[in-house]
């Protein structure tokens, strides 16, 4: 489903700086060129969100084992997505407040044939 590691196109140190001044509050999308970032901070108030779904019932569709089952959930989110422009899916930050970013790539069109 993502681009095969032989094809992967290095990742831009421009894209490298955006992903390093993410925050654990900062949620969204965003689109640099060719690059599509998606990103989910885990900030306190989320943290605390994730507590309330541990402690539902097992039964519960929306409770979570884990912090980790809900980052899963995340990147799980994230490839859809992305589908086939897939290049990267991984956390950033630290462990109690931890940011999860999924990068995609477009290849960029062929030019025109200026002589058709």
């Amino acid at each position: 489903m993502a681009i095969e590691a032989a094809t992967k196109p290095r990742v831009p140190d421009e894209v490298r700086r955006f992903l390093n001044e993410l925050t654990p509050g900062d949620t969204g999308s965003t689109v640099l060129g060719d690059w599509t970032i998606c990103y989910e901070g885990f900030s306190a108030d989320c943290i605390w969100d994730v507590e309330q779904r541990m402690a539902l019932p097992e039964d519960d569709p929306r409770h979570a084992a884990s912090l980790q089952d809900v980052l899963d959930e995340v990147m799980d989110e994230f490839q859809h997505r992305l589908g086939k422009d897939l290049v990267e899916v991984d956390t950033l930050g630290d462990e109690e407040q931890p940011i999860v970013y999924a990068l995609g790539w477009t290849a960029p069109a062929p030019a025109a044939d200026p002589e058709v």
